[in-house]
């Protein structure tokens, strides 16, 4: 169990703090996602975590032991946690191959292949064992920074928008093999991202973060059907107000005779449904339908109470 205790940080000079009296646990194996805007201290946190960056306040603690930060340690990190983030940090002489098994010293010859082939076969990177760092893609380094990370399972691996640089296909498909591996070998992650979708499909459970503080926590489906911020709310899709603290998403809007009527004054397609905005003469809401009308169409629309979000 990773446990998180009232840890406070400020960057030397600064007067305010960046991340405030955050406190949390996660389980062996649990897939935790930290999300929010930019700025607001989720990957400053990850280092802190990893004993990359010395807390204000606070404490981290992997079991029974003090994860200690660079002040106390002289190689600054802890050996059974891992942080991938945007820098990749690749040996630029070795091969891929010998990026991938360099921490596995007490592996045979053997072993080390078929663990880098396994999770070369994962990552889709096999066909680059043999190059340099230097002949690889942004994308490609980030799979192979993630192999390296998992060749040596860890008991924490904390992952910082780790495939921002993968074509949404890639992405998709690696996302959901890496999950599967981690779920498999009981691995315990922390994850950084932007993207609210990303964290509602993947996470066991969620914590949203606003101005250094967590504001919102819990199952992925309670903190979109259910949220207690408006920040969290808005962050998780768009919301439509129906007076001081009562919303409805987009998505409940449903034809009904004997609706609320609308005009359609803004269309656009995404796919698998169409966006709209529409508004009458008292309020301008989203609404998204998978069918296509026309500019202009009145359409009436209504909601169950049971899909009211309630913010207080």
């Amino acid at each position: 169990m990773l446990k998180v205790n009232s840890v406070n940080f400020k960057y030397p000079g600064k007067r305010n703090l960046l991340i405030k009296k955050v406190r949390f646990q996660v389980n062996k194996g649990e897939q935790l996602y930290l999300c929010g805007k930019s700025g607001q201290g989720k990957s400053t946190l990850l280092k802190i975590i990893a004993g990359l960056l010395e807390p204000t306040a606070g404490t981290i603690r992997l079991g029974n032991e003090r994860v200690f930060g660079p002040k106390f340690s002289l190689v600054p990190g802890h050996e059974e946690i891992k942080l991938v983030n945007q820098e990749f940090k690749l040996m630029a002489n070795h091969t891929i191959f010998e990026n991938i098994i360099h921490h596995l010293d007490y592996y045979t010859a053997k072993q080390k292949s078929q663990r880098a082939k396994q999770l070369g076969s994962i990552l889709e990177i096999t066909h680059l064992f043999e190059k340099l760092p230097k002949e690889l893609s942004g994308g490609e380094k980030q799979r192979v920074a993630i192999a390296r990370a998992l060749a040596l399972p860890p008991k924490v691996l904390l992952l910082d928008e780790p495939f921002a640089h993968l074509d949404f296909q890639t992405q998709e498909k690696t996302q959901g093999l890496v999950n599967d591996l981690l779920r498999e070998e009981k691995i315990t992650s922390i994850t950084v991202t932007h993207h609210p979708i990303d964290a509602l499909r993947n996470a066991d459970r969620i914590m949203f973060f606003h101005n250094g503080e967590i504001r919102d926590e819990g199952a992925p489906e309670r903190l979109y059907k259910n949220p207690k911020t408006k920040e969290s709310a808005y962050f998780f899709g768009p919301l439509n107000q129906i007076e001081d603290g009562l919303f409805i998403r987009p998505e409940s809007l449903l034809e009904s005779k004997n609706g609320i009527e609308f005009t359609i004054i803004k269309k656009q397609f995404a796919g698998q449904f169409w966006e709209y905005e529409i508004e009458n003469d008292k309020i301008k809401w989203d609404w998204v339908s998978s069918l296509e009308f026309n500019l202009n169409t009145s359409v009436k629309l209504s909601f169950s109470e049971a899909k009211m979000i309630r913010i207080t």
